[in-house]
C-alpha cells in the first residue's frame, strides 16, 4: 500500500497519493488562490455596499421639514405672516432682508444673501457665524433636520 503525501499548497496542507505530489500542487495551488480570491472579493464587496449605504445622504423630506418647522421655527415664523420673525412664504431664492412689512436688523438688510440651499443651511448651522449682529439666535445643529426644513421652505417659494 502507497503512502499518501502531506503537501502544503497556498497555506493549507493536503493529502494526496504518494507520487503525484507535484502533479497535486500545481492543480490544486492555483484552484486555492482563485477561491481565496473571490472570497476576499466577496467580502469585500459587502463592506463596502455596506458602507456606502451608510454613507449615502438621505433624500430631503418636506413633510418631515414641516413637522420640524412647526415644532422648532413655528414659535416665532409662519409661511404667511410676520411674527417674531418674518414671513417665510417665497424665502427660497429671495434676497436678504427683503420681505416687506417687517423690521430686520441692518446687518441682516446688508448682508445680500440668497436664500438657497448653501446659505439656508449656513443660516439654521449659525445664524450668528453667516451674519454677525443680526437679532436672530437660534440655531438647529442636526444637519437632518435643517436639510428636512430647507425642503419645506422650498415648497412654499414654488
Amino acid at each position: 500500500m502507497r503512502r499518501s503525501k502531506v503537501v502544503a499548497a497556498a497555506g493549507h496542507a493536503l493529502a494526496c497519493p504518494a507520487g503525484q505530489a507535484k502533479r497535486w500542487q500545481a492543480q490544486t495551488l492555483p484552484t486555492l488562490c482563485l477561491m481565496r480570491s473571490t472570497a476576499a472579493a466577496v467580502v469585500l464587496s459587502v463592506v463596502l455596499l455596506a458602507a456606502a449605504s451608510f454613507a449615502m445622504p438621505q433624500a430631503a423630506d418636506p413633510a418631515k421639514g414641516k413637522e420640524v418647522f412647526q415644532r422648532r421655527c413655528g414659535g416665532c415664523h409662519s409661511p404667511d405672516r410676520s411674527m417674531e420673525g418674518p414671513r417665510l412664504r417665497g424665502v427660497y431664492g429671495r434676497r436678504s432682508g427683503s420681505a416687506p412689512g417687517f423690521q430686520y436688523s441692518e446687518a441682516l438688510k446688508n448682508a445680500k444673501i440668497t436664500w438657497n440651499d448653501g446659505a439656508l443651511d449656513k443660516w439654521l448651522s449659525d445664524t450668528e457665524a453667516l451674519v454677525p449682529d443680526n437679532d436672530m439666535t437660534f440655531r438647529v445643529p442636526n444637519p437632518d433636520e435643517r436639510r428636512d426644513i430647507i425642503a419645506y421652505l422650498k415648497t412654499l417659494s414654488q
